[in-house]
């Protein structure tokens, strides 16, 4: 069983034609993210703040778990191969 989480958020693309900036919101309870750990989850799905669909690895999110599990606003930089090279927390 997969999961996904759809989170409302944003996107912005920038940094010229090979970097592309996309911004989010989370909500995750522990509880959600545990799945991640049972094995239940191996991605999570977010909708950018312009509306896109965004899927990428929950391991990512590990550095961000609190004890209220996850939540914030955050930006997911990846370059023209997709390949994600950041996700930060953004204020």
């Amino acid at each position: 069983m997969k999961l996904g989480f759809i989170i409302r958020g944003s996107s912005k693309t920038s940094g010229g034609p090979r970097l592309q900036k996309i911004r989010f919101s989370l909500n995750i309870s522990s509880e959600q993210y545990q799945a991640y750990y049972k094995g239940a989850a191996k991605f999570v799905r977010v909708q950018t703040e312009d509306g896109r669909s965004l899927k990428f690895p929950a391991v990512n999110l590990k550095q961000f778990v609190m004890h209220n599990g996850i939540n914030g606003h955050f930006e997911i930089i990846f370059d023209n191969q997709n390949k994600l090279l950041s996700l930060k927390r953004i204020p």
